[in-house]
């Protein structure tokens, strides 16, 4: 005879999960609402009072039999005292890879970014890889095995079987979590419902990934995902189910609406999704092309930091391409790019010439200057200050009075082009506008891999001008002669 064994969980508000195993395999749980969740024995009578089906297979069992199977004892009966291990007595192991030095096994990984940028795509391609042992787009080897699916916003049947399809994935290894089945039908799961997925882990031979799409689906109704400590109580079970069965989690999130100069910031919710994760990727947008898709590195607590990489979405049906070098850029840089980028620069400008204005005459109280700018309505004591940088103004206790005074820096003496005496007020403007095209547009182009072109310049230079054209390249136009930026050439994608 089979034995019938039960797991009780305390939850929150009183209520106990029970879950219920018939020779080791799961076959029920529930949410009950006993008087007490250590009272085991009214736990179990309530479960066979509810649903009789089960009770007929328990009646074959004593019940003071079945309620001695499980440890009735209360928590603060057992002995008490630190659970302390030495570290001589503990094993080391390495590191298991799913992608090596990319997505870990045994850990959680989250893959972020906004809606539409292929996160589902990325993971589909990934499941599929791993199904048939297809190497990962960087050549790492990828070694075989099943996959688990959580996913509730695409269509299983004309979305993501389509989408497998086209990956060539192996679809027989490869199988979708609906839900729990209960005599009333399948039931929609929350990631709090760890025993239904450890138990469709344990259906699939082989499970190497499970995939969670999105995130916010299956936290559940009661978690708020603005609080870290109900964040960490969701996933830390589930951790540690991906360490207990050697499986890679996926889990796909959302980023935030506004930027973050810090990738990680930018993902929605609690820092306690990335703080759990030992690992995070970021899929974005290349700000310079629409349709390539960047998938860059966040955090990585067990590796040395890697390298992103490019891809786009094409064909029909679509399928992810990538392409075969690797992106430099972090995320944080492109982060922090966008965040820049999404500041209205003139405005900004203005901000930084009313500071240099309000100081042109010499220094003046730091107290006078915020009360200035407030009156002047330019934003809050962040953007203040932030101008204050952006100017190269600095601060000091210098003034009679002991308090903090605002001063310009002093201008650098000038010097002609070939080393001595000074020059003349055109040529120095006309230098200044060269080293700041150099520093604002030259790096930009040597760092996001952009080339540029000149249109033939209105007017020649003046004489005596000379142009610094370090970052440019060659000879540098005047600033009226910039035309549009463009990208370079992409090689169309093999469908």
């Amino acid at each position: 005879m089979e034995s019938l064994t039960l797991h009780i969980d305390k939850l929150r508000g009183g209520q106990a999960r029970v879950s219920v195993r018939l020779g080791g395999r799961l076959i029920f749980v529930d949410i009950l609402n006993p008087a007490s969740a250590n009272e085991r024995a009214a736990c179990i009578a309530a479960l066979i009072r509810r649903y009789p089906a089960l009770g007929t297979t328990a009646d074959t069992i004593d019940e003071q039999l079945l309620v001695a199977s499980v440890d009735s004892t209360p928590a603060s009966s057992a002995t008490a005292g630190p659970a302390v291990e030495c570290f001589a007595n503990i094993r080391p192991e390495s590191i298991d890879w799913l992608w090596q030095n990319r997505i870990p096994v045994g850990r959680l990984t989250l893959i972020a970014g906004r809606p539409g940028e292929g996160k589902s795509f990325l993971t589909l391609d990934m499941a599929s890889r791993v199904s048939t042992g297809t190497p990962w787009p960087d050549g790492a080897t990828c070694q075989s095995g099943g996959v688990l699916l959580l996913c509730q916003e695409d269509d299983p049947a004309d979305t993501v079987r389509p989408r497998l399809d086209a990956h060539l994935a192996d679809v027989s290894r490869i199988h979708l979590l609906r839900g729990s089945r209960t005599q009333g039908g399948v039931q929609p799961i929350a990631l709090a419902d760890v025993d239904i997925i450890e138990g469709a882990i344990e259906q699939i031979p082989g499970c190497r990934l499970v995939v969670v799409d999105p995130l916010g689906s299956y936290l559940g109704g009661r978690v708020d995902m603005h609080k870290d400590n109900e964040v960490r109580f969701v996933l830390a079970p589930l951790a540690a189910l991906a360490r207990r069965h050697r499986v890679a989690v996926v889990i796909v999130v959302h980023a935030r609406k506004a930027p973050a100069t810090h990738a990680d910031d930018g993902v929605l919710g609690s820092r306690g999704f990335v703080g759990v994760a030992r690992a995070v990727w970021h899929v974005v947008r290349d700000p310079e092309n629409r349709r390539r898709r960047l998938f860059l590195p966040g955090k990585n607590n067990l590796a040395e930091a890697t390298t992103g990489l490019a891809f786009s979405i094409s064909c029909s049906p679509p399928r992810v391409i990538w392409e075969p070098e690797p992106i430099s850029r972090t995320a944080d840089e492109v982060a922090a790019a966008s965040a820049n980028a999404g500041r209205p620069a003139a405005a900004f400008a203005e901000k930084i010439a009313f500071l240099r204005g309000l100081l042109a005459d010499g220094p003046r109280p730091a107290a006078e200057v915020q009360q200035k700018w407030q009156q002047a309505g330019l934003g809050s004591s962040k953007t203040l200050y932030r101008a204050k940088e952006a100017a190269g103004i600095t601060s000091d206790r210098s003034g009679s009075a002991g308090g903090w005074r605002w001063r310009l820096p002093d201008p650098p003496p000038p010097r002609s082009p070939d080393g001595g005496g000074e020059v003349s007020d055109d040529h120095m403007d006309t230098k200044m506008d060269s080293v700041h095209l150099g520093v604002h547009l030259g790096k930009s182009e040597e760092s996001q891999g952009l080339t540029s072109t000149f249109s033939k310049m209105d007017s020649s230079p003046r004489e005596g001008v000379h142009l610094e054209s370090d970052h440019l390249g060659g000879d540098a136009p005047t600033p009226s002669g910039w035309s549009d930026w463009v990208c370079p050439n992409e090689p169309p994608p093999t469908c």
